[in-house]
């Protein structure tokens, strides 16, 4: 249903560990993640997995917020 709707994103924080950084959004698509966010990186040397961004808790907000704008597609 959400597939090839356009779709705009707030980035208001980011968290990261020794596996993984993400930084989390804001926005009106629903999500089956307690915090909505975007994986930006991956250190899959070091073990990491992007579903281990789901485990963040050291969420820091963004001094400036800002806006992404894209169509919803699913990639496996």
């Amino acid at each position: 249903a959400l597939l090839g709707q356009a779709a705009e994103l707030t980035v208001v924080s980011i968290a990261a560990d020794d596996k993984v950084i993400a930084v989390g959004v804001t926005s009106d698509i629903p999500s089956k993640n307690t915090n909505k966010h975007i994986t930006l990186a991956v250190n899959r040397d070091g073990g990491g997995k992007p579903v281990m961004s789901n485990n963040l808790t050291n969420w820091e907000p963004l001094p400036e917020q800002f806006d992404l704008y894209g169509t919803i597609e699913e990639v496996q």
